[in-house]
């Protein structure tokens, strides 16, 4: 039959694309163009679906019968592009109805072609990632400049049943190399690292709300959950990032989004084993605990963020750490403007309570291919010693070659409120990419 052609030059093309997105360095514009593309089969699907229902509701032989069909299906022939131009040949015009029976067939082929074409689009292994290479210039004491192979972080996701998801990012940092071939290697010794940074499973019934059972980046504030550096402002980090809240948490986190009348609110809530405690043994005492909200204000869309973080644990040495954060993002036209502030308590066991503190603010500009901008970093390490200030003044500026290859130069002036410790200069050039599309 004609529409079982047509469904079979679907599946071909659909065989030919799944390998392609399949590839890590598979081009976004063009995922994109094969999805719109494998859209508009599915709406003259859809349209043919419908003029199919419509003729089964009509007695045989009924006025106007042959002509609504065969117009109906000639339409959504004639709409149908196929992916990589298959050749799928186009119904004839009768000028007799078709019979029941064989119209309830070709509506069945059509729908189990719709649910094919929606499985595979939303079930199939999607590969992304990102990575960095970079120059490394300095003038601190006891550091060298070097080439660096920065980051390579591959992205697996995979939608198990609709409800159902599994995440993970495989990061290798400075290319490490791991051989044991030689009796006194050990690991400590090795450069670089790999490190399973996020894996979960993912149980969303709703779009309002999901639970996370893994490892997940901590939602802290805004740099911790949004770093990617091909699409982040400079490849040097704020000086809180991964300090006053851990990089990532083994645990359980729910998330939550809802629409109250004056805007949108994003919640996150946790539980997880703390820092320091990756994989199999958890050597806290209690569990960490912590929160992140996210408010939108609703007569601004997204052009404005403000939000609130909160992090506590007793960590391994028996000190009880309470994080308290605030973060702002804000985009006018061109500008965007981006602050973080945390403040964090720490209670020895058998010491004085001290607290260390961090604040950033980063202002960026885009103009055409060009991101120029600056960001002041500043960090008091232990507020009960003096002269325990730290400061860093980044300027930058990034070239985007493509929407996801950019080139960057930033430079860094780092000096200390300590007149003892030595101020000191970075500047570092780099390359980074996004992998696919995530």
């Amino acid at each position: 039959m004609r529409r079982q052609r047509v469904l079979f030059g679907m599946l071909s093309t659909l065989a030919l694309l799944l390998p392609m997105r399949a590839m890590a360095d598979e081009r976004i514009d063009r995922i994109e163009s094969l999805l719109q593309e494998m859209q508009q089969k599915i709406e003259a699907l859809s349209e043919e679906n419908r003029q199919l229902r419509s003729q089964i509701k009509q007695p045989a032989g009924s006025p106007g019968e042959a002509t609504d069909t065969t117009t109906g299906a000639a339409t959504a022939a004639a709409g149908a592009t196929t992916i990589e131009q298959t050749p799928v040949a186009e119904p004839q015009a009768t000028a007799q109805a078709s019979d029941p029976a064989d119209t309830q067939e070709r509506l069945d082929l059509l729908e189990a072609g719709q649910e094919e074409l929606s499985y595979h689009a939303d079930h199939d292994m999607k590969v992304g990632g990102y990575a960095s290479a970079e120059y490394y210039l300095t003038n601190q004491p006891n550091e060298n400049s070097q080439f660096r192979i920065r980051h390579l972080s591959l992205f697996f996701s995979k939608k198990i049943q609709n409800d159902w998801e599994l995440f993970t990012e495989m990061e290798f940092e400075d290319a490490p190399f791991i051989e044991s071939a030689h009796v006194n290697n050990t690991a400590a010794t090795v450069q670089g690292k790999f490190l399973v940074e996020q894996m979960y499973v993912k149980y969303h019934p709703t779009l309002k709300w999901d639970i996370l059972a893994g490892r997940f980046l901590t939602p802290g504030g805004l740099w911790n959950v949004f770093h990617y550096y091909p699409y982040v402002l400079t490849q040097t980090r704020p000086m809180m990032v991964r300090t006053l809240y851990p990089q990532w948490s083994d645990g359980l986190q729910l998330h939550y989004g809802f629409t109250p009348s004056i805007g949108n609110l994003d919640m996150h809530l946790y539980v997880a084993n703390g820092a320091g405690n990756p994989g199999k043994l958890d050597r806290n005492v209690s569990k960490a605990v912590g929160s992140r909200f996210d408010f939108v204000p609703g007569i601004l869309s997204d052009e404005l963020h403000v939000g609130a973080s909160f992090y506590r644990e007793r960590d391994n040495a028996n000190v009880t750490r309470t994080t308290l954060g605030s973060h702002m993002l804000l985009r006018l036209d061109d500008w965007t403007l981006q602050s973080e502030f945390a403040r964090r308590l720490n209670t020895p066991a058998n010491a004085i309570a001290f607290h260390d503190a961090s604040l950033y603010a980063q202002l960026a500009f885009d103009y055409d291919k060009w991101t120029f901008g600056g960001r002041y970093d500043w960090y008091n390490t232990d507020s009960t010693i003096p002269l325990s200030n730290q400061f860093r003044y980044t300027a930058a500026i990034n070239y985007h070659f493509a929407h996801n290859v950019v080139g960057k130069i930033e430079y860094n002036r780092n000096t200390f409120a300590n007149p003892a410790l030595q101020d000191f200069n970075q500047v570092i050039a780099a390359i980074s990419i996004a992998i696919g599309d995530y």
